[in-house]
Formats: structure tokens, C-alpha cells, sequence
């Protein structure tokens, strides 16, 4: 007979801090994702990890930290898919367009903008406070303003992060 150690057999022979279920005779750090939190929230090949696609995030947006942010803390945003005056901000009734959205945040700091593939959103200002962070969930969002006296994206205070949305006709009005 050959005999082989091994890290573990069971769970409680894993003591280390971070891996603590034996998975075929190894210790590993998770068995789903329940067990994964902050920027690394999905469990996969029993590691923790960001995550890369919305779709794998149960309130619908995958951060740019990687971390998958609770309902709560996102508005919506769908201009082909929004009905004027009933929008609250949640997936099935979003905003029309980014600045109301900015406006209506309360708690939240992320705003999921969706494709608008009839138009674009207008420009937007965030004077803060905090950080807000616009992530869009699809490649055809963009954000439009051929105006030669206001620009597309205005921040005078806070954190303004927005990523995969376009931004044209930026006019000289300038933006920070």
C-alpha cells in the first residue's frame, strides 16, 4: 500500500485562515459563492474572485472593483426601456436619462446605464458629495451633448467614475 499525505481529509483539518473546507484533499478557500464578499465575490474552482460579467452579480452590476454591489445600491438607468413619469431608479422602472438618475441616488453610488440604441443620454453634473461611480451594461450607451456652451460631463466635487459609456460632442463648456 502507498501511503501520501495530504493537507486535509476534512474540513476541520483545515486551521489556516481563509481556506477552511478540505476539497479533494485540499484545503480551499470556498464551495460557493455565499462564502465570497467585497471586490472578490464569486466562487470559482473554489476560489474567490471578481467578478467579470454582470450576469453573475444578483443585483445586476459587476463593479469596476469587481465587486458585486447589493440592489440597494444601484439606480437604473434605460433610455429605450424607461416609461416618463414612473421611474424610481430599479430595474423595471429606470430613469429615461443620467442626470435624473444623479439626482435621485439617495443611499446609492452606482448608477447601471442601459443601451439606448434610438438616442443618447444627455450631459450630466455631479457636484458630490461622495464617489458615484456609472458603469453601462451594454456597448451602445453614450452620453451626447453638441452644445457649444455646456459639457457632456461636469464634476465640481465628489468622485465622478463613469466606464463603457461613450461620450461625444463634448462642447467647450469643459468638464473636469
Amino acid at each position: 500500500a502507498t501511503h501520501a499525505c495530504v493537507p486535509c481529509l476534512m474540513d476541520s483539518d483545515c486551521t489556516a485562515a481563509g481556506t477552511p473546507h478540505c476539497v479533494s484533499s485540499r484545503c480551499v478557500q470556498c464551495l460557493d459563492s455565499t462564502e465570497c464578499a467585497g471586490a472578490t465575490p464569486i466562487c470559482n474552482a473554489n476560489a474567490c474572485r471578481a467578478c467579470s460579467t454582470h450576469s453573475e452579480c444578483a443585483g445586476g452590476l459587476c463593479a469596476l472593483d469587481g465587486g458585486c454591489p447589493a440592489a440597494s445600491e444601484i439606480v437604473w438607468v434605460d433610455g429605450d426601456g424607461c416609461t416618463p413619469g414612473t421611474e424610481t431608479g430599479s430595474p423595471a422602472e429606470p430613469y429615461c436619462d443620467i442626470a435624473p438618475a444623479l439626482g435621485g441616488l439617495g443611499a446609492a453610488r452606482y448608477v447601471a446605464v442601459g443601451d439606448d440604441p434610438t438616442g443618447s443620454y444627455g450631459p450630466i453634473a455631479w457636484a458630490g458629495p461622495g464617489a458615484v461611480e456609472i458603469v453601462a451594461t451594454g456597448s451602445m450607451a453614450r452620453i451626447d451633448q453638441s452644445s457649444s456652451t455646456v459639457a457632456a460631463v461636469t464634476c465640481t466635487g465628489g468622485a465622478l467614475t463613469i466606464a463603457g459609456v461613450n461620450i461625444t460632442g463634448v462642447g467647450a463648456g469643459g468638464g473636469s
